[in-house]
């Protein structure tokens, strides 16, 4: 069965969920070694990251109250 856009999208946000969990991990350990300037400009990278994310998150909850052809 051919994966629907509703599907795709919610891949696509699990996938997402990973790769910002990922990266929040790397982001310790950044700061961790001393990179402080590196971790507080990632830091802002991921929050913008995050932020898509959630607006990923609406869009498909919208997607999937609206009725389809």
């Amino acid at each position: 069965m051919a994966e629907t856009h509703l599907d795709q999208a919610e891949r696509h946000i699990r996938e997402g969920e990973d790769r910002v969990a990922r990266l929040a991990t790397l982001l310790d350990e950044l700061g961790g070694r001393g990179h402080h300037k590196a971790a507080e400009e990632a830091k802002r990278t991921l929050m913008s990251l995050r932020c898509s994310l959630e607006l990923a998150r609406d869009h498909l909850q919208i997607g999937r109250a609206t009725p389809g052809p």
